[in-house]
């Protein structure tokens, strides 16, 4: 691990630990999903089913980087054939495996970038809450690989194959021997830029087994340029479920989506399937000010029909995560999402950070 990025990963720890230390009441708050092969197809965010109060309103500002490494095994096969280890992938060795195993399901994922999301929400009365949440996608930066890379190393987990190619190539690549064609992206897929705007309004459904009960729907404009990982080109649509349990230190929150994706959008020029997803967070208070997080979420893929392989399976993701009240309005999150569970595609991690501010709810 360079010296860079191991200076990155001591912060983010130093300030996990920082807050689990210093940790009154119990308010919401979580961190968006960061993910490239979903994020542009509104994915169910636990941040959406919250309540505020008539006239409160809260500002959350959430930058984060995330990682993604996955692929079959076709690729390392045909690069260490060719003694070629430590070199770029070409897409010559891509239309060559497609020639070999036109029956096979093959991929090749190697993202990494950052979104920092803007999210405005403001409590109406009646139990409605409205929001409205602006991305900024960087993809093919800071080049951190090696924060990853190192952290499995140090783990006694290996590498994945990460020294088989070289860093800093962006590359999303998926062969579907159902179609006959596949998705494949190089670098033109770096660039920054908005990502598609999510809408959102909630209600209350009242109480159900000790717990509250909200429904959200939730809209998502097509604002990112469809052929980037920042946007669909489509107009998405969900509806979601919310339920939370409190006690004295701790609360229990649970959601499920479904989200209808616009065909007139599409994942890189692949018409997508709708998603559902279903989210599960518990959070405990930590002395006055702070409190921890730990989440699962579980999603399909757009990609179900086009793929047979793991881009089209549904996958877990894990996040873990810290909070501390700076003030009375104020507050500072740091998160760490981590994809534990092998299946599907995930990021290998994400690491995120959080600047909140509310007003008319109370503090904690």
């Amino acid at each position: 691990m360079t010296a860079a990025p191991r200076r990155l990963a001591v912060a983010a720890l130093a300030a996990l630990a920082a807050i689990a230390v210093a940790a009154g009441e119990l308010q919401p708050w979580s961190v968006p999903y960061v993910e490239p092969l979903r994020m542009s197809s509104l994915p169910l965010e636990m941040a959406d089913g919250t309540a505020l109060a008539a006239g409160a309103w809260e500002i959350t500002v959430t930058p984060g980087y995330f990682n993604l490494w996955s692929g079959s095994w076709h690729t390392a096969t045909i690069h260490r054939e060719l003694d070629l280890v430590g070199r770029p992938l070409t897409p010559e060795e891509l239309h060559t495996l497609e020639q070999r195993h036109p029956g096979d399901d093959i991929h090749r994922f190697d993202v990494e970038g950052t979104v920092t999301e803007v999210r405005f929400a403001r409590g109406f009365g009646h139990g409605l809450t409205a929001s409205l949440s602006v991305p900024w996608v960087d993809v093919g930066t800071p080049h951190w690989d090696a924060i990853s890379e190192g952290v499995h190393r140090n783990l006694g987990w290996g590498v994945g194959g990460r020294d088989t190619f070289a860093r800093g190539r962006t590359l999303t690549f998926v062969w579907s021997p159902q179609q006959g064609r596949a998705i494949e992206a190089w670098n033109e897929l770096d660039g920054s830029g908005v990502g598609d705007v999510r809408l959102t309004l909630s209600g209350s459904l009242g109480t159900l087994g000790g717990g509250e009960q909200r429904w959200t729907a939730a809209i998502e404009a097509p604002t990112g340029s469809e052929a980037t990982l920042r946007g669909s080109g489509g107009w998405d649509a969900g509806v979601r479920w919310f339920g939370t349990w409190r006690w004295q230190r701790s609360l229990l929150r649970g959601a499920v989506g479904y989200t209808r994706l616009d065909p007139a959008g599409s994942f890189l020029g692949v018409e997508r399937d709708d998603l559902v997803d279903a989210l599960a967070e518990y959070r405990h208070a930590w002395g006055e000010r702070a409190d921890w997080l730990a989440a699962m979420r579980w999603d399909t893929s757009p990609l179900a029909s086009f793929s047979g392989g793991e881009p089209g399976k549904a996958a877990f993701f894990f996040t873990f995560g810290a909070r501390y009240w700076t003030g009375t309005s104020t507050f500072l999150a740091v998160a760490l999402g981590e994809n534990l569970i092998p299946g599907g595609v995930n990021p290998d991690f994400t690491l995120q950070l959080q600047f909140g501010v509310r007003a008319g709810q109370g503090g904690h």
